[in-house]
């Protein structure tokens, strides 16, 4: 009986299945597209070359201009870092009503010394300078150098150096520091003695950033004696950047 019964399921099912596996036109007509579609299951030589060429020459025109594009990107975050710590010393300054100083520095907790020949590149800080001698004057430690009734100076930012061997480089203006007074306005060391400070020239107050491609793509920050800074694509004076 189960037997009988197996077979009889079996019947209909197999049945069912004759339009598409019997020997009728149509049977012929799927195993013909069946055919077409195992030949195109993958690429012949020709196709595969054809696609390694095509992507050879995607590579070498997108790889570059991605390239070039990190590299203009860099430029424009590093030159904003300073555009940002002088603004921020400008702002400080009109605020405390007092005098606050951007310099070269390398350890975060002093000036270099002027003429050390240490660059900008190698990173800065900003202090508030409340006895005005240009040097940074820490409390003991503990003290709290940003109270509003201390006498001691006050970090307040400092800025590593940048990575790689792109240059930071100042105008004749900005050697080692500078200067923002209450009003907002920016003093410059243009001498030997760094506590007293002058007027900065407008023509040569300006720092240049450039990488290993030179000048074309440098990047330009000029200040005025107003303290503003702006962006510039070359020097105040009109003359084009130059690149150590």
């Amino acid at each position: 009986m189960t037997l009988i019964t197996f077979f009889g399921l079996a019947r209909p099912f197999a049945k069912g299945l004759t339009p598409f596996i019997g020997r009728g036109r149509r049977s012929r007509r799927s195993l013909r597209i069946l055919g077409r579609m195992n030949r195109q299951l993958g690429f012949n030589i020709f196709e595969l070359m054809i696609t390694v060429a095509v992507l050879g020459v995607l590579m070498g025109v997108g790889v570059p201009a991605m390239q070039t594009l990190m590299q203009n990107s860099r430029l424009t975050t590093q030159i904003n870092l300073l555009s940002t710590t002088l603004a921020l010393a400008r702002s400080e300054a009109i605020k405390l009503n007092q005098r606050v100083l951007v310099c070269v520095s390398t350890t975060g907790t002093d000036c270099e010394a002027a003429g050390s020949g240490t660059g900008w590149d190698d990173g800065w800080m900003v202090f508030v300078d409340r006895n005005n001698d240009s040097d940074v004057d820490l409390g003991a430690p503990g003290t709290d150098d940003c109270a509003v009734n201390s006498t001691t100076d006050c970090i307040l930012a400092t800025q590593a150096g940048y990575p790689g061997t792109n240059t930071l480089t100042p105008g004749a203006g900005a050697p080692d520091f500078l200067a923002y007074v209450g009003d907002g306005s920016v003093r410059c060391n243009t001498d030997a003695n760094i506590t007293t400070l002058e007027t900065c020239n407008n023509a040569n107050t300006f720092f240049t950033l450039c990488d290993f491609r030179g000048a074309t793509y440098a990047k330009g920050l000029s200040i005025s004696r107003t303290g503003r800074v702006a962006s510039v694509d070359k020097q105040p004076n009109g003359s084009a950047f130059t690149c150590p």
